[in-house]
């Protein structure tokens, strides 16, 4: 399923779109994206430093929107993987990740398995605030017992046992707490791990 489907607010929606937009110009190498890709893929084709990408679509889904329109030697460079064990020993250079952390239900286990040693994790995720204004969409998500939508983004990376290498927490111009601050950075595996 697209992560992107989860952010209920407009704004920070498009705001997403177009960092994972971003993100696909500045990658390079064999890519495996999380999952979305359907919003981003002519940005990744378009992107000559992009060897090969793999889109993570464990129901078929975007192999079926994004699959068909796409033709010729750009489809050559591109392919659909239900579960990251099909990429067996193929190496990746970068993982990413644009609204999918919040969609996992155990992202910090799931980054620790998808990101290899030489491999940088590139995200664009809504996160949590700074301060205590900041934490109060978790705490009252929390208190209703609904699942957690909008995470603390930087501490999962870290928990993953990922070294933040840069890391920008973007404003987002909407009125909906949960849903006003955009965390995009980089992360490398922590030397020794």
């Amino acid at each position: 399923m697209d992560p992107i489907v989860y952010v209920e607010d407009l704004a920070a929606r498009q705001e997403l779109i177009r960092a994972g937009r971003d993100v696909a110009v500045s990658v390079s190498g064999d890519v495996l994206d999380l999952g979305g890709a359907q919003w981003r893929i002519g940005s990744y084709l378009n992107n000559a430093r992009v060897r090969r990408l793999w889109v993570l679509d464990p129901d078929g889904i975007e192999e079926q929107v994004v699959g068909q329109r796409i033709a010729g030697r750009a489809r050559d460079r591109l392919g659909f993987v239900a579960d990251v064990r099909e990429l067996g020993d193929a190496d990746v250079d970068t993982v990413v990740s644009v609204g999918s952390v919040s969609s996992m239900a155990s992202p910090a286990w799931q980054l620790s398995k998808v990101v290899g040693r030489e491999a940088e994790l590139v995200f664009a995720e809504p996160t949590l605030g700074p301060g205590f204004a900041g934490r109060l969409p978790e705490v009252l998500t929390r208190a209703s017992r609904r699942p957690v939508i909008v995470r603390d983004v930087p501490s999962v990376v870290r928990s993953a046992g990922l070294e933040l290498t840069a890391l920008e927490r973007r404003r987002v111009q909407t009125p909906r707490l949960a849903w006003r601050y955009l965390a995009v950075g980089r992360a490398r595996r922590e030397i020794g791990r």
